[in-house]
């Protein structure tokens, strides 16, 4: 149990990681949690600020093979640039049929070819990086 006396945002954790430098995260319906084994450090959603996270409603974390972290969310997928602690934002675009099929992110996974695969609540959707 981790009591929110040491920073979590919520005591409801909807889903956790631990990456590759053994940091802690958890998502919880109140922001992004990020545990360094003494204290949290919260990432919410800050009005008119396009570099914090899409949404504090936070559905899966996933850390690829490059290590790039990335946060799904009830309102779109979020690229974590853990130098500067800022998210880059990849939303559904009405007008780009090779956008997002659906704001709302169920799962990131990656394949062996580096893939990188996001699920949705309206389809499957695929992001090749180079």
């Amino acid at each position: 149990q981790i009591p929110t006396e040491l920073g979590l945002s919520q005591n409801v954790i909807t889903c956790s990681f631990q990456d590759k430098t053994g940091f802690l995260w958890f998502g919880t319906k109140d922001g992004l949690n990020r545990f360094d084994g003494y204290q949290f450090k919260v990432f919410r959603q800050i009005t008119n600020d396009s570099t914090s996270i899409s949404d504090n409603s936070i559905t899966s974390i996933f850390e690829d093979k490059a290590g790039r972290m990335w946060i799904g969310t009830e309102n779109g997928l979020n690229l974590f640039d853990r130098t500067h602690e800022v998210f880059y934002r990849i939303l559904p675009d009405p007008n780009n049929p090779n956008s997002l099929s659906h704001q709302q992110i169920r799962f990131v996974a990656e394949d062996k070819q580096g893939a990188i695969w996001i699920a949705t609540s309206k389809g499957l959707n695929k992001l090749q990086l180079s």
